[in-house]
């Protein structure tokens, strides 16, 4: 037995931390900080038992791609042995012919055995890398993008009530006119501040029942017949605004613990900063923002927002300048939002349904309508990929997918004529900058999943 190891390993540990002498935020907040452990690691080992058996390990931890690091069982037969080798861990397929393509940065088994003139080579494996092909044609990037059903971006892109929820699929229905006299002037969005900053930052309260008509929690009565979302469409604001203690960041709590309030499924308590206009966007009139950024599993995400209905001006939530810093106690009084996202995603929570589940990455930005189409296929469980669906309802039957989630009801003039094409409708259907596409039928896409 013969093993040779070379290389590094470097190990860095500190703590970082910083202390904000700021009478106007919360004691909570002037302090933060963490540890920071960093390992950088370059390891390579030649192993060899007898005269067969090796074992390569290659790490290094500021590799470039995953197939430069191996952890391999290499095992070579003698030219009068049946088995000529076996290899385990990070193995590579060599097809010598066009019909099945070669595959790198497998990792699995794989084993060659020889019967006279007769190999015979099997492997069984998992794929850990993918191919993609580039075209560049007129100065642009003609790619094709393959995305499954399930790969949605999860905790980026939120209804903003219940409301505009029940009506997505109405509003979207008569594109490009868009059916909905909803107009949203002004947005303030709030997230869990994990960066550090001072600037636009506050202690919050996000209520899931905030403007709802139809309030989840029983404690909570509705005011009013009118769905639209309001902060007086229940009681839940009427009794926030009525007691200065409930602005305390020391006190709301309990306060909305004795109203039965219960944290993560009806309200969350955090300290929050306010996100840029360019770090996010809002569809105006189908009521639905979408994140630069991914949020963490743990981050809370409210809102605040104004908007028209026939010329009339609800408002859900308060703006920052409507709740001013309390200078005769030194204590920042919390803003009350509505809440979009609590630090527990549980398809039991009414606010589970407040985020989409149709609206997937192109992985590219600033598309372009020319060239641009989207298909929708079957993949069948024996192998092979269809545009319908092999059943026989007469719903479906016959019908492309993309028919089925009515995607296709325009032709490329927006006439309402369906070409058997995606309809491109900016910051509808497809959000170009965003490099997003949005499928209008909720129900049809999860009917399929």
């Amino acid at each position: 037995m013969d093993i040779k190891p070379e290389g590094d390993v470097n190990l860095t540990l500190g703590y970082q931390g910083q202390n904000i002498a700021n009478p106007t935020l919360p004691e909570s907040a002037r302090k933060n900080g963490g540890f920071d452990f960093n390992m950088d690691a370059n390891v390579n080992i030649m192993g060899n038992i007898g005269d067969k058996l090796k074992l390569p390990i290659s790490y290094n931890t500021q590799a470039n791609f995953d197939f430069q690091n191996q952890l391999k069982l290499d095992y070579k037969g003698l030219d009068d042995e049946i088995i000529k080798s076996v290899e385990a861990g990070t193995i590579s397929w060599q097809s010598k012919g066009s019909l099945m393509a070669s595959v790198q940065s497998l990792f699995g088994l794989k084993t060659t055995l020889q019967f006279g003139k007769l190999f015979v080579t099997a492997a069984i494996a998992n794929q850990r890398s993918q191919r993609q092909s580039i075209t560049l044609q007129g100065g642009g990037l003609n790619q094709v993008i393959n995305k499954r059903l399930d790969d949605y971006e999860e905790n980026k892109h939120f209804l903003l009530a219940q409301y505009f929820k029940n009506n997505y699929e109405k509003a979207m229905s008569t594109l490009p006119v868009v059916q909905s006299q909803v107009q949203i002037l002004r947005m303030e969005v709030w997230v869990t501040n994990r960066s550090g900053t001072t600037t636009n930052t506050r202690g919050i309260v996000g209520l899931a029942d905030l403007g709802e008509n139809a309030p989840s929690n029983t404690n909570v009565h509705s005011l009013t017949t009118d769905q639209r979302p309001a902060n007086n469409a229940n009681d839940l604001y009427s009794f926030l605004v009525s007691n200065d203690n409930n602005r305390n960041p020391a006190l709301i709590n309990t306060l909305l613990l004795a109203r039965g309030l219960t944290p993560v499924n009806d309200f969350e308590k955090t300290f929050a900063r306010k996100l840029d206009p360019s770090e996010y966007y809002f569809n105006p009139q189908v009521g639905f923002l979408s994140l630069n950024q991914q949020l963490q599993p743990d981050d809370v995400l409210a809102v605040a927002y104004q908007y028209t209905y026939n010329g009339r001006v609800y408002q859900v939530g308060e703006f920052s300048q409507d709740v001013t810093v309390d200078s005769t106690q030194g204590v920042q009084k919390v803003l009350f939002l509505k809440l979009l996202k609590a630090t527990s995603q549980r398809p039991n929570l009414p606010i589970w349904n407040l985020m989409m589940k149709n609206i997937y990455s192109l992985d590219v930005t600033g598309v372009q309508p020319d060239g641009f189409n989207i298909n929708v296929f079957y993949s069948q469980p024996s192998g092979g990929m269809k545009r319908y669906l092999p059943v026989t309802n007469e719903d479906y039957s016959g019908k492309p997918l993309i028919s089925i989630l009515k995607v296709d009801r325009l032709n490329n003039r927006n006439d309402p004529i369906p070409d058997g094409q995606y309809d491109f409708v900016d910051s509808f259907t497809v959000i170009s900058q965003q490099g997003k596409n949005h499928f209008s039928c909720v129900t049809a896409v999860w009917q399929l999943s």
